[in-house]
């Protein structure tokens, strides 16, 4: 980070459990967040919008995103009873970039 950055990085990490073989997201409330990384490290699991879940997070692969909401990415277990741990590592979104993208 260089001096011009005004704005602390924050960094967020998360693990999360699937308790059943519904959907779930990482957060209950708005997460905006710069970048991060998403893995399972227990059992497979699939993940997308709250309406669909088509994407494979496979252990051992990593997915990026880039300028999302925390709340709309959701996690299903890949295969029902095998319950999944979600692991998710990045950086909190600046103010200044939240008022970029409209969302501030």
């Amino acid at each position: 980070m260089d001096n011009k950055n005004k704005n602390k990085d924050k960094f967020l990490a998360i693990e999360k459990t699937a308790i059943n073989n519904n959907q779930f997201s990482l957060v209950d409330s708005d997460v905006y967040i710069r970048e991060g990384n998403f893995f399972a490290s227990a059992n497979n699991a699939l993940y997308g919008s709250f309406a669909k879940q088509n994407g494979v997070l496979s252990i051992g692969t990593v997915v990026y995103f880039q300028d999302f909401n925390l709340k709309d990415i959701y996690f299903i277990n890949a295969a029902a009873g095998s319950n999944t741990v979600i692991n998710f590592q990045g950086v909190i979104m600046s103010e200044g970039r939240k008022k970029e993208m409209g969302v501030a």
